[in-house]
C-alpha cells in the first residue's frame, strides 16, 4: 500500500464481449497494487465462441431479455462495489468495448460515487438520456478513447459519437490512440495518468 495504507484508487473493469476476466486483467498488471486495487467481474453469459467447443467467451447481455439482463447486473455491479471497494477511496471505472456500454449505463444510475470514467473502443449507449445524466457525469473525469485503426468503430464514428453527448451538455475528454480494437498496459497507465491517478 501507499503510504497512508489505502490504494489510491479502486478501479472497476468490465471486459469487452467474448472476453473472459481471467484473460482481461492481465492487462491490467502493470498497475501497481499498491496504489490500485483492480476488481474485475464478469459477465453473466457464457458461451462457446465457435461451435459447440473450444474457446468460452463472456457477455454482459443479448437482445434475448435485454432489459432484464441490464437490471439484474447493474444490481451486481452494486453488489461488487458494496462489497469489494473501501468507500473512502475513489472508484475509477474503465469499460472496454462492450463493457462501455456496461459501464455508463452503470454509472448513470448508480448510488455510488465514481471519481473518473475511462470508455475505450466501445460506444455510449442509446437508451441513456444523457440530457438527465449530464449534471451527474459532470462531476466525473469522463475519458474516451477511440483508435485510429479501429475495425469496429472509426474514428469519423467516434466523432459523432463524442458530438451526440457534448450536445446533450455532457463533458467528455476525447483521446485517440494509435492501434486496433484493443488496448495495450503502457496505454491503460497513460490513461489513469490523465486522470490524475
Amino acid at each position: 500500500m501507499n503510504p497512508s495504507g489505502k490504494p489510491v484508487a479502486n478501479v472497476l473493469a468490465l471486459h469487452g464481449y467474448g472476453q473472459l476476466v481471467e484473460f482481461f486483467i492481465r492487462k491490467f498488471s502493470g498497475l501497481s497494487e499498491e496504489n490500485y486495487k483492480v476488481i474485475a467481474p464478469e459477465g453473466f453469459h457464457r458461451f462457446y465462441q465457435s461451435g459447440h467447443s473450444g474457446r468460452v467467451g463472456a457477455s454482459w447481455m443479448t437482445r434475448e431479455a435485454r432489459l432484464q439482463d441490464i437490471a439484474d447486473y447493474e444490481k451486481y455491479l452494486d453488489q461488487v462495489v458494496g462489497t469489494f471497494c473501501d468507500p473512502n477511496v475513489p472508484l475509477i471505472v474503465f469499460g472496454f468495448s462492450q463493457g462501455v456500454a456496461t459501464a455508463c449505463r452503470w454509472v448513470s444510475q448508480t448510488q455510488y460515487p465514481v471519481k473518473g470514467l475511462i470508455t475505450w473502443a466501445g460506444t455510449f449507449p442509446s437508451d441513456i438520456d444523457w440530457n438527465v445524466n449530464a449534471e451527474k457525469l459532470n462531476h466525473i473525469a469522463f475519458h474516451a478513447f477511440f483508435g485510429d485503426n479501429d475495425e469496429f468503430i472509426p474514428l469519423d464514428k467516434a466523432k459523432d459519437l463524442i458530438l451526440e453527448l457534448e450536445s446533450a451538455g455532457v463533458v467528455v475528454h476525447s483521446n485517440t490512440y494509435q492501434g486496433p480494437h484493443e488496448f495495450t498496459t503502457n496505454q491503460l497507465l497513460n490513461a489513469f495518468n490523465q486522470l490524475g491517478f
